[in-house]
């Protein structure tokens, strides 16, 4: 199949071409989890990291894109990148040489862990029968895959702590369905935002 034109082309040898999707995935990992972290010093600090991600990503050797605070990666590709990409560093003997990445990791499932821990604290604050509404369950927009799913691992353990949790994503319903039945999956916003 030819390349389309203007796009860019490189030519490696074997061994480069195997590492530049492994090292694209790390650095993406790591970007994602970078402001993830900045969110939780924002949060003590009073700072606001959307205002911070504009200002640093002003520079351009830094960038805006795939810079925003949530819940962190999930799907097939990232955490199983970053995982299987430390591993073969360690067989290489070179595992101190991306040991961060373990961190990136950490980070990003410390994420999901922390909107647990402020949803119930929100909750309990609200009372015990308050109703928790998840838009969205795949781990990308505008997708149906929902392979490590950020979002709806939060649902199901909300879900799991006796939370009243309802769930909307028309496009990834019938996965995520198919991996977590015993959630409530409404068919339009308004019914998942409490409505008829």
């Amino acid at each position: 199949m030819p390349f389309a034109a203007g796009t860019p082309r490189i030519v490696t040898n074997y061994e480069t071409a195997e590492l530049v999707k492994s090292a694209a995935n790390a650095f993406l990992a790591t970007k994602i989890s970078f402001i993830n972290a900045m969110a939780e010093i924002a949060e003590v600090t009073g700072a606001d990291v959307t205002q911070l991600a504009d200002a640093i990503g002003l520079d351009n050797r830094i960038g805006r894109r795939f810079m925003n605070a949530g819940l962190g990666f999930g799907g097939g590709c990232l955490p199983k990148d970053i995982r299987a990409f430390t591993a073969r560093a360690e067989e290489l003997g070179k595992a101190e040489l991306v040991s961060f990445l373990r961190s990136v990791d950490a980070i990003n499932l410390r994420r999901r862990d922390r909107v647990v821990d402020l949803t119930v604290r929100a909750l309990e604050d609200l009372g015990p029968n308050t109703r928790v509404a998840i838009l969205g369950l795949a781990f990308k927009p505008n997708s149906d895959d929902v392979r490590d799913s950020p979002a709806l691992d939060v649902a199901a353990r909300l879900n799991a702590l006796g939370r009243h949790v309802t769930t909307y994503d028309p496009q990834a319903k019938n996965n995520a369905q198919a991996k977590h039945p015993h959630l409530r999956y409404s068919n339009t916003l308004d019914e998942a935002m409490g409505g008829a």
